[in-house]
């Protein structure tokens, strides 16, 4: 990747040093802390229910909080970035996340961590709706690598996170300095993206007229279906593949934990893979790979259900699979809508929070209440719609511009 900068719309500035990688850099950064702090709270609720005298299941209600935050910024997201600029948004919502790390670790109230966790989740709503236009907008046609890579960073820091409390809980008897490191880090990359991004004007429509014509465009909930269902998939099998595999194979409790951690690092790999593939395939056709690769996993899992290969292998292709299948889809957006990205991306990132809590709690109650196998089928049928909307996607004309948006 050459390191001068693109050209960005009229408004938007370079920065003097600030280059389409160092642009990168900060928002991989952004998205590592995000993943950190994502990462650490499940293993950190005990600790922290012992440390504010509060039952686990009252701490636990943190994760609602972090999505309703996360929510009410997505869905703003849009707005604030036409108005604030993508820059001063990537860095509101690394302070944001940095400030509510480090409330999480000194909170002494339940409450207190509630307005912690409600703070953590508007950080991570503000990034979502910031670094995905960001992004593919100093990119330009390079962008579905480098938001498969951006991505990849979330991944990584989610997974590293448990290991680093482990750490910190064996070296100081405190896994609280595991959560001050991420801290520090955001503080350090808000500031260096303060410095080094770039900041391109986003483009939005003129007249009151063309955004309610906006969300009136069949490709933008086409697009927002996909990572509806596509998010609900990756966060319903990592969920439950743990109860789900120990019920219905023999594989002993270590070698299921084991398949699980082989899941997150599967969908790792295969936003490398993306990134990888991303600089020879069109966003449409990744769309496309990556969706049948996902249903033909499925479909695995369903009609290897109880056998210990086939799930293994069907739950690592899953993961392979889903991995770029939502910052492709961000792209598609972007590309779908050049007069408008930012609402496009930040309305369809919240359609695809709402899948990620809707879906996996389906597939909760029918493995929990109805029958194993019933979890998979569903999962199944999710990723079956998704490749045929998908495929509905890439036959719609391409792309929506200002006029078609405004009626």
């Amino acid at each position: 990747m050459s390191d001068v900068p693109l050209p960005v719309t009229a408004g938007g500035t370079s920065r003097g040093a600030s280059t389409p990688r160092s642009t990168l850099a900060v928002c991989i950064a952004a998205l590592f802390v995000l993943g950190l702090l994502n990462g650490a709270l499940g293993p950190l609720v005990p600790r922290l229910s012992a440390r504010v005298g509060a039952p686990v299941e009252e701490v636990g209600a943190m994760f609602m909080a972090l999505f309703l935050g996360a929510l009410l910024l997505q869905l703003a997201g849009g707005w604030l970035n036409e108005r604030v600029g993508l820059r001063l948004m990537v860095v509101a919502g690394t302070a944001l996340l940095a400030a509510a790390t480090l409330g999480l670790t000194l909170g002494p109230t339940l409450p207190t961590l509630l307005a912690c966790a409600l703070l953590a989740g508007a950080g991570q709503g503000t990034l979502d709706a910031s670094t995905n236009v960001l992004v593919p907008a100093v990119f330009g046609q390079r962008s579905v690598s480098a938001v498969n890579l951006l991505h990849f960073a979330f991944g990584a820091g989610a997974v590293l996170s448990p290991k680093v409390i482990s750490l910190a809980s064996s070296t100081w008897g405190n896994p609280m300095p595991a959560l001050w490191l991420a801290a520090a880090l955001g503080a350090v990359t808000a500031l260096a993206t303060w410095r080094w991004a770039m900041d391109p004007k986003v483009a939005r429509p003129h007249t009151s007229a063309a955004g309610t014509a906006f969300y009136g465009q069949p490709v933008l909930w086409l697009l927002s279906l996909v990572l509806f269902l596509g998010v609900g998939v990756e966060i319903g099998v990592g969920g439950w593949t743990t109860v789900y595999a120990g019920r219905t194979t023999a594989l002993a409790e270590e070698a299921v934990a084991n398949l699980v951690s082989g899941y997150w690092l599967a969908l790792m790999v295969g936003r490398l893979l993306g990134a990888a593939l991303g600089v020879r395939l069109t966003s449409r056709r990744l769309a496309m790979l990556a969706g049948g690769t996902t249903c033909l996993a499925s479909v695995m899992l369903v009609l290897g259900s109880g056998t210990v290969g086939w799930t293994v292998a069907g739950t690592l292709m899953v993961g392979l699979g889903v991995g770029p299948i939502f910052p492709t889809v961000v792209v598609l957006g972007t590309e779908a809508f050049p007069a408008a990205p930012s609402r496009a991306v930040s309305a369809i990132i919240a359609v695809s929070s709402v899948g990620g809590m809707l879906l996996p709690t389906l597939q909760g109650f029918l493995l929990q209440r109805v029958d194993p196998l019933a979890s998979v089928v569903m999962v199944a049928a999710a990723c079956c719609l998704m490749v045929l909307l998908v495929l509905a996607v890439a036959r719609r004309p391409w792309s929506v511009d200002a006029r078609a948006a405004a009626g």
